[in-house]
This record gives structure tokens, C-alpha cells and sequence, in this order.
């Protein structure tokens, strides 16, 4: 599936080359895209302030990654239901304001996701969805290095 899509893992990409020839909301953090896959784009410090930065993390063999929703409880609504669809999850990892490393395909574990206490965009505590993915095709270690 990789091959088709021409993507490499470690290579950088231009966010708008990958809306543009894929599809997806360039604004989404989750973006189902109309070529049949799911666009995860992870950037824990910039979503500091809607506490997506207090429960992702690589942990052994599981990178934790909060779902999306700013304000209140996370629902399986939007992105965060694309992510159980079933469809190709590609992950990528923010470099600077237009660029994301490939980080490679993942799926979900066998258990997909649990809940977390995080605040929200107004500061509020509420429940965030944290998806659990284990590595497909991909490499893990690119989330960890700054």
C-alpha cells in the first residue's frame, strides 16, 4: 500500500502536497481522506493548550496518541470514529509549520483506545479518547526524537 502511495518512512512531506493529492481536511488533525485512508498528524506541543500533550507518548510498543475534540468530552464522532474504520492509518510527525515526517503505517491495538482526565481548550478537565496504535510498517522512534 506504502509503494502506492509513493510515501517513505523518515522522509518529510509538505502537508498541502498530502491533502491535495490524498484529500482530507488540511485543518484536522484526523483526516479520512477520499483516497481511503486515515491521516493521523501528531504534534503534542502544539496542542498543549487542549492537553494533547499529556497523554501521548511512546510506551514500549504503543505510541498513545489523543484524539481530537478541543472543547468538552472526546466522542467516537468525526475523526476519532475514522480511526476504528477500519481504513489505512498513516501516521506523520510535525517538523515545522508546513512539513510532517512519515512515520509510518499503524493499526490499532487490541485495545484501540482508553479514556484519560486532560483539560481542555477553556482550561475545563474532561475525558479525552487515547488511541492506542502499535506499529504496522513504521518506526516509532522518529516520535521520540526531537
Amino acid at each position: 500500500m506504502l509503494e502506492e502511495l509513493n510515501l517513505q518512512i523518515g522522509r518529510s512531506y509538505l502537508k498541502l502536497d498530502l491533502h491535495r493529492n490524498l484529500g482530507g481536511n488540511p485543518r484536522a488533525g484526523i483526516a479520512p481522506t477520499r483516497a481511503g485512508q486515515v491521516l493521523i498528524f501528531s504534534d503534542p506541543p502544539s496542542g498543549t493548550r487542549f492537553g494533547y500533550d499529556e497523554n501521548d507518548a511512546v510506551v514500549g510498543a504503543i505510541y498513545r496518541y489523543t484524539g481530537e475534540g478541543q472543547v468538552g468530552d472526546q466522542t467516537l464522532i468525526r475523526g476519532n470514529k475514522a480511526l476504528l474504520s477500519g481504513k489505512d492509518l498513516l501516521l506523520f510527525k510535525r517538523v515545522d509549520a508546513k512539513s510532517w515526517i512519515f512515520v509510518g503505517e499503524v493499526s490499532l491495538d487490541s485495545t484501540p483506545f482508553e479514556t484519560a482526565i486532560a483539560p481542555d481548550r477553556e482550561g475545563n478537565l474532561r475525558t479525552v479518547l487515547v488511541f492506542r496504535f502499535i506499529a504496522k510498517n513504521a518506526n516509532f522512534g522518529l516520535l521520540i526524537e526531537g
